[in-house]
């Protein structure tokens, strides 16, 4: 196993975790003889623009005044999956010396294990690799937010999916995409969830979206369900 981790940032706001400070860890499995003990994980915590210029502010004095960006252009960047997640981890992201768990969800991360499951043991527990290909985080892009968790195998196939409303315009002709149609109009965030099992077979289904085009007059929609209790299946165009 080879790996470690690297703190950006005064050592104090290394240490407990506070903002600004951009944290960032990998672990690599080599093996030429043993190729089910190869496997690779990367996690970053929540990258900004705007965390970037203050975390030069610190050795820079006056860099904040000095320079004035937008917000939208300073809240871009990368953020873990759960938009929630500096409540959820209030806790798992105390103090770096004295954390009391190591949770991947609690950082934009990706891994690869070709062939099986990795446990990597710290001193606050264990984190897993999934065999097979994993990723999760948030894109935001002056605003506009799109994320994705996926965990693909040879037992499973799941993906989580969602974006912020879309509207693409070229000269007077608009196309908006979103999740659900009020009064023939897209809104909402276009949403996609399949999670797949092989063993136990298991299957759920979570699909909204929709779009209109206001110059044609023309929409549609698609929205599918499926669970242990129900199959729903509804389209329009």
């Amino acid at each position: 196993l080879l790996g470690g981790a690297v703190c950006l940032g005064k050592r104090n706001n290394c240490e407990t975790r506070t903002a600004p400070y951009i944290e960032g860890r990998a672990y690599v499995g080599v093996s030429a003889t043993l190729p089910e003990d190869n496997f690779f994980l990367a996690m970053v915590s929540e990258l900004t623009v705007g965390g970037i210029i203050d975390l030069v502010s610190d050795y820079v004095p006056g860099l904040n005044t000095a320079v004035s960006i937008p917000a939208k252009l300073a809240q871009s960047g990368i953020y873990p999956f759960a938009t929630d997640y500096k409540t959820r981890c209030a806790g798992l992201l105390g103090a770096y010396r004295n954390e009391t768990t190591l949770d991947p969800d609690c950082f934009a991360f990706m891994s690869f294990s070709p062939i099986a499951e990795h446990v990597i043991s710290f001193r606050s527990g264990d984190v897993v690799v999934p065999a097979g290909v994993a990723l999760q985080g948030r894109l935001d892009f002056l605003g506009w937010e799109i994320a994705i968790s996926l965990a693909v195998s040879k037992t499973r196939f799941y993906i989580e999916a969602w974006m912020d409303p879309v509207s693409l315009k070229i000269g007077d002709f608009e196309m908006r995409i979103g999740n659900h149609l009020e009064n023939d109009v897209a809104v909402g965030g276009a949403r996609f969830l399949v999670d797949l099992g092989v063993s136990p077979p298991s299957a759920l289904i979570d699909i909204g979206g929709a779009f209109d085009i206001p110059m044609l007059k023309s929409y549609g929609y698609l929205n599918i369900t499926l669970n242990a209790d129900i199959f729903s299946f509804t389209a329009g165009i």
